[in-house]
């Protein structure tokens, strides 16, 4: 048998085979094509890849991976607290309803990563539509109010995980909440006015009056030696701040109120929102511009409480604790709110990582002695209530 090749010529068969032999290396162990090993496969993956836990519960997660270390995030890249051991992980999100990630990278490929998203819902929560927390003692007792399906707001008191609720025995169309003192003891309002909670008994509260008549008054905080502050309204639309004590009213007005700006029917004048159980109160007034800006009074005189960075114009301020630290919120010009707390010079700006820019913002109402505090914050569509450790 014969091979044709293009030259013309014949070679055998068995030479052409030699040659193809001799040309691949064939019987020559040193001249052999050594194959390169395949790329290890590199992979990561984090298990349960989906939860859900009650607010203040952790989740264990599970890190397998595949030709590669794992690289965990910073703690200042996780929402919330975590510890690890070996290839484990116990992930403590806030105690806040919402979802929350936790994300571990393969070391030896930085583009392979894996998240786990946690959900965190409030156990025995009232259906609502809305939920705003207004106020915290010092054993973690929280009031506030909900907006439920039918369209009525009720108030509520939530120790722990249980909720009740707070209804003056004479209210027709609702009862509001506002403060809360360690006694449980609790400041609210109803059809009729405010009242002072007792255990289960309703103790109604009178309006500021002088010798020119009575006012409408408005009662905002309680401390442990039951004073009690607020502000009223003269005859001229004016308001000016009060603590109460007994049967007692002290007057308050920062000296720095400008009553001129009453013209442009905003509410104007001085405000008392908070007091601490060494009586030290916190506050707002109008200045010369209808600007909101807030204050501390204590034994030493008037102090400011004003943010104005970031576009900030207005300043609320409306809680208290025994350290002095104060929250509140600071609105800016674009109309958007954040939650603020104040320890000594610092402003701390809190801003819920779901608060919508088209609705409320954040708002902080109040801070107890170990640096817990509440609020609310709005998603665009709800508020939700809020209590976190201070950072």
């Amino acid at each position: 048998m014969k091979c044709r090749m293009k030259t013309g010529f014949f070679i055998p068969v068995a030479m052409v085979l030699l040659l193809q032999f001799a040309a691949c290396g064939g019987g020559n162990k040193g001249n052999q094509r050594n194959t390169p090993d395949p790329t290890p496969v590199v992979s990561i993956l984090i298990s349960p890849p989906t939860a859900q836990v009650e607010a203040g519960r952790s989740v264990t997660l599970i890190v397998t991976t595949q030709n590669t270390a794992i690289t965990w995030p910073t703690a200042s890249a996780v929402i919330g607290d975590f510890t690890v051991t070996d290839n484990q992980v116990v992930y403590t999100p806030p105690a806040i309803a919402g979802t929350y990630e936790f994300t571990v990278t393969a070391t030896a490929d930085t583009t392979k990563r894996a998240t786990a998203r946690i959900t965190v819902y409030l156990p025995s929560e009232p259906e609502s539509i809305h939920t705003w927390y207004y106020g915290i003692n010092n054993n973690g007792q929280i009031i506030g109010e909900i907006y439920d399906p039918a369209g009525n707001v009720r108030a509520f008191l939530k120790d722990g995980n249980d909720y009740t609720f707070i209804e003056h025995p004479a209210a027709v169309d609702f009862t509001y909440v506002y403060g809360i003192n360690d006694s449980g003891h609790i400041l609210g309002s109803y059809d009729k006015g405010y009242f002072l909670k007792i255990g289960n008994d309703y103790h109604d509260l009178e309006d500021y009056e002088d010798n020119h008549g009575t006012y409408s008054t408005y009662y905002t905080a309680i401390n442990n030696s039951g004073l009690l502050t607020g502000y009223f309204y003269d005859s001229s639309g004016y308001a000016r701040g009060f603590i109460k004590n007994g049967n007692d009213f002290e007057v308050i007005e920062h000296q720095n109120a400008d009553s001129t700006v009453c013209a442009y029917n905003l509410p104007c004048g001085t405000f008392l929102t908070g007091i601490n159980n060494s009586g030290h109160v916190v506050g707002v007034f109008t200045d010369s511009g209808g600007y909101y800006r807030g204050f501390l009074k204590d034994d030493s005189g008037y102090a400011a409480i004003d943010y104005r960075l970031n576009s900030a114009i207005n300043t609320w301020v409306s809680g208290i604790n025994d350290s002095g630290q104060t929250v509140g919120c600071v609105y800016g010009s674009d109309g958007y709110s954040r939650g603020f707390i104040k320890t000594g010079n610092n402003f701390e700006l809190i801003e819920h990582h779901t608060a919508a820019r088209t609705g409320e913002g954040t708002y902080i109402s109040g801070i107890n002695n170990s640096g817990q505090f509440v609020g609310w914050f709005d998603d665009g569509e709800r508020s939700h209530g809020f209590s976190l450790p201070s950072q």
